[in-house]
């Protein structure tokens, strides 16, 4: 048994007449009827939306990476310059390590 095309949902908008005329002419431009061209148009806007939280994410990522070498790098730095204040008779110079702050 063959399935009944399902029915768009329709929805009435009203909208600015100079934003009606923008989308009209933009449909004309691209070959496309009103309808398609806005459809269209919304589509885009959400996946323009989900790109920039894919943006946001993949920056947030990006930062905590270069924070983590950072904090690694700045540790190794504090640990080396602690070996030399020992070394050469100065242990009161020592740096506190991040976890004698936290602790």
């Amino acid at each position: 048994m063959a399935r009944k095309p399902v029915k768009p949902a329709e929805l009435k908008l009203r909208i600015p007449r100079g934003l009606h005329q923008m989308i009209e002419a933009e449909a004309r431009r691209n070959e496309r009827s009103l309808n398609q061209e806005a459809i269209l148009r919304l589509q885009r806007s959400f996946s323009d939306d989900q790109m920039r939280d894919v943006a946001k994410f993949a920056a947030l990522e990006t930062a905590l990476s270069i924070n983590k070498t950072i904090d690694l790098r700045f540790a190794n730095l504090t640990d080396r310059l602690n070996m030399l204040f020992v070394k050469l008779g100065y242990p009161e110079f020592a740096l506190q390590t991040t976890e004698e702050n936290n602790g």
